[in-house]
């Protein structure tokens, strides 16, 4: 009984002590500062850019205004030292947009920022009745926007991107 009892105490004894030095350690490391982040090959194959990097859209060899609309973005801060991570909800395109004045039927051509996994352009104005499979400006005139979305690899973020063109 007395061997049980002292047993008991001993290990209560050790486990304390093994409790409080974790304790200390953990008290006295600066906790305001984050671990730094090894530069490995994951994040070393991110996009250094403060925002999502944005495309290139040229209608018969005109660059076209693109607007950033809803992102979220992480980059290495400093010497790899942590990551910061930025959310911007700008829920729809744009209001103040300009339209670029182009020809019916003329060919949208289309340039991913650098390493993209995915990107989706669509048009977003309502009764659009072309084939955006074809990448080309609709044939009726009007005012039409177009939405991009943009993922990046290795969890860095994505990304909604609008433009406007007015067929004439």
């Amino acid at each position: 009984m007395k061997r049980k009892i002292i047993t008991i105490l001993s290990a209560i004894i050790l486990i304390t002590s093994a409790y409080y030095t974790g304790y200390q350690r953990g008290s006295h490391s600066n906790s305001s500062e984050a671990e730094p982040i090894p530069v490995t090959s994951l994040y070393s194959k991110w996009v250094v850019s403060e925002k999502p990097p944005l495309p290139v859209i040229l209608i018969d060899g005109q660059d076209i205004r693109v607007y950033r609309g809803t992102y979220s973005w992480s980059q290495l801060s400093g010497n790899g030292g942590s990551i910061n991570a930025v959310s911007v909800d700008a829920a729809s395109a744009p209001p103040m947009m300009k339209s670029t004045v182009v020809a019916a039927g003329s060919k949208i051509e289309n340039h991913a920022p650098p390493r993209v996994k995915e990107f989706n352009m669509s048009n977003i104005t309502e009764g659009f009745e072309g084939d955006l499979n074809s990448y080309s400006a609709p044939a009726s005139k009007g005012v039409y926007t177009y939405r991009i979305h943009c993922e990046w690899f290795l969890d860095q973020g994505h990304a909604d991107y609008f433009f406007s063109i007015q067929v004439k």
